[in-house]
């Protein structure tokens, strides 16, 4: 099955107890391999390293930023964005969300009592709303989420979802 949208994969940190993720394996596979594996449906895939962004400090900002750039850059007008530190996100999850149709800015996982911004499909129609908030320096996704329109994909089977941000989690599925 084609899945006629882009995937973009953040590559790099995006935590603290972790600090290299690039790093790492499972399976003798890079996560940036395994990610791309689980996109391989999509028409098109992009992979963004976040150290293009090494001069700024803050974590949510640099994210934000690679967001934006890359739903810029890609052909499609709907984005998957994942992160590369959730290789073993299950890929029934990640091809249903690819062929969602919905005309809200964002689709997005409601997991664990939380919003999942780095596994959501973000629309073209957010970019005005994201240079925004980078304009004006009040960079973060609790800003941006008040000024959207978001779609909400709520998951029952949690195993559906995992992502590895603790170094607990990583040495749980070694």
């Amino acid at each position: 099955m084609r899945i006629d949208r882009s995937a973009v994969i953040l590559y790099g940190s995006t935590n603290k107890k972790i600090k290299n993720t690039k790093l790492l394996e499972y399976k003798n596979k890079r996560y940036v391999e395994l990610t791309k594996e689980l996109v391989s449906e999509y028409e098109e895939i992009l992979v963004a390293d976040k150290d293009m962004y090494k001069s700024i400090d803050n974590e949510e900002e640099k994210i934000i930023r690679c967001i934006y750039d890359m739903v810029c850059k890609a052909k499609s007008d709907k984005v998957f964005v994942i992160s590369s530190n959730m290789p073993l996100i299950n890929k029934r999850l990640v091809n249903y969300m690819g062929i969602i149709q919905f005309e809200e800015d964002i689709l997005i996982p409601y997991v664990d009592e939380s919003l999942q911004s780095l596994c959501a499909i973000y629309n073209k129609s957010i970019l005005k709303k994201l240079k925004y908030i980078i304009d004006n320096e009040e960079i973060s996704f609790e800003n941006l989420f008040k000024s959207i329109s978001i779609r909400y994909i709520f998951l029952k089977d949690k195993s559906m979802f995992i992502g590895v941000d603790e170094i607990e989690e990583y040495i749980t599925c070694l």
